[in-house]
């Protein structure tokens, strides 16, 4: 009982509370807006078209994470701290979007042929790498400007702009024109997400003031945006590096069915991503007294972590077979995918707290570490199960990677933990 009492202690608190709410109604307003424009364009292009838009997509979900080369992750790590470090760090962030965007983008047109083997538009992947390298990113910045200077509000308006552009731009392209093809789709996918990064930009500057740029605070943060940059592209390699291989290597449809289900996950993961984003500059705060601090934070939103990864489970082997009446008879093949996937929630609740426990200690690079590692099992898991098995491949070398991360994670907080504790014994 005092156990609970503890926990609902906790959750009172009076910022983070409100910074919770806050996230969550963004992201309740984001979800609702992303299951209209998710089931209008599966509906719109069907299983094969969708795949193509899918596998550019997940391509540029993957080298994401270079593009900035970790700045808002710098900014919440600073600015949590000290407010009047904000518009440097924001300036920053901005530099390196802008010197590293471009030259990912270049990349990416030159090789995605040899990755797609021409089955997916040139047109098709520089809109998504504009949309996602430079209008993710800046949103990103934009967030963590807000967040870390307890501006939750705005923050969660900028996220619900983010998806209530791409759901408008899905009801454009399905109502108002009649040539439905990927690359139209493309187009006003990046326009979209240009508009909304405008908007974020405006913002921040007129709430916090103009960025500072300062070339010379960039090179000591620059290993620890590396590392930054290495534990999101893992995240993104165990997130989108199976799409990018089926489309590659199996099928545009069997990339579009796999999206359709794991698209079930990001929904799903609503609560935890609002709450997780809420809670994220509190873990350096309590990670100030080094992983103990972080670690005991973190234990006490366990409970709800597994709860609400329990609940999932169950919608989704429920909830399955109605998949072919949102998205068409195309995505029938989904249903057995969605119910594979069901325990895949409750893993990554679980990952959150124990990575955000590593990172708010100041143990980055070995957060990073295990992500890399998990990265590359997934990469050979895909490369060995898809020829074999296609989606049903991807799937189980998902499953197989989370859970080995998860374990991986809790060890090492656990040893980390463990040596504090012992070293501040024997003091």
């Amino acid at each position: 009982m005092n156990k609970i009492k503890s926990i609902f202690h906790e959750l009172r608190q009076k910022s983070l509370v409100r910074d919770s709410f806050w996230m969550l109604l963004s992201q309740c307003f984001s979800i609702v807006f992303q299951t209209f424009y998710f089931v209008l364009l599966a509906r719109t292009l069907g299983a094969q078209e969708y795949g193509a838009f899918v596998g550019a997509l997940s391509l540029a979900s993957i080298i994401t994470p270079f593009s900035g080369w970790g700045g808002p992750h710098i900014i919440f790590k600073h600015v949590s701290k000290d407010r009047n470090l904000l518009n440097v760090y924001l300036g920053n962030a901005l530099i390196l979007i802008a010197a590293s965007a471009p030259l990912l983008t270049i990349l990416a047109l030159l090789f995605s042929p040899i990755i797609f083997s021409g089955k997916v538009p040139l047109i098709v992947v520089l809109c998504t790498f504009v949309a996602d390298l430079i209008g993710l990113k800046l949103i990103e910045a934009s967030t963590a400007s807000l967040m870390s200077t307890d501006s939750a509000k705005y923050a969660a308006l900028i996220g619900i702009l983010l998806h209530g552009s791409k759901f408008s731009a899905a009801l454009i392209f399905s109502f108002l024109f009649s040539n439905h093809t990927v690359t139209t789709w493309a187009l006003l996918y990046c326009s979209a997400s240009l508009f909304a990064a405008l908007v974020a930009i405006s913002v921040v500057i007129k709430r916090l003031g103009f960025p500072k740029f300062r070339v010379n605070t960039l090179k000591p943060e620059l290993l620890e945006g590396f590392y930054f940059s290495i534990s999101g592209f893992s995240d993104s390699i165990n997130g989108s590096l199976d799409q990018t291989m089926l489309a590659s290597i199996s099928t545009l449809k069997a990339a579009g069915i796999y999206n359709a289900a794991a698209r079930f996950i990001g929904m799903a993961m609503v609560f935890m991503i609002s709450f997780a984003g809420a809670s994220y500059s509190k873990f350096f705060q309590h990670g100030a007294a080094g992983i103990n601090g972080s670690w005991r934070f973190a234990r006490k939103l366990l409970p709800l972590a597994f709860g609400y990864g329990i609940l999932i489970f169950f919608v989704f082997i429920f909830a399955a077979p109605f998949i072919p009446y949102l998205l068409g008879e195309s995505f029938e093949e989904a249903v057995p995918i969605l119910r594979w996937f069901a325990p895949l929630i409750l893993m990554i609740a679980l990952s959150y707290l124990a990575s955000d426990s590593l990172t708010g200690a100041g143990f980055q690079g070995v957060r990073s570490s295990i992500q890399v590692s998990s990265a590359l099992l997934n990469f050979f898991l895909n490369l060995w199960l898809i020829p074999r098995y296609s989606v049903y491949g991807a799937v189980w070398a998902t499953l197989a990677t989370e859970l080995a991360k998860l374990v991986g994670l809790y060890t090492t907080v656990f040893i980390l933990n463990r040596r504090q504790i012992a070293k501040s014994s024997s003091l």
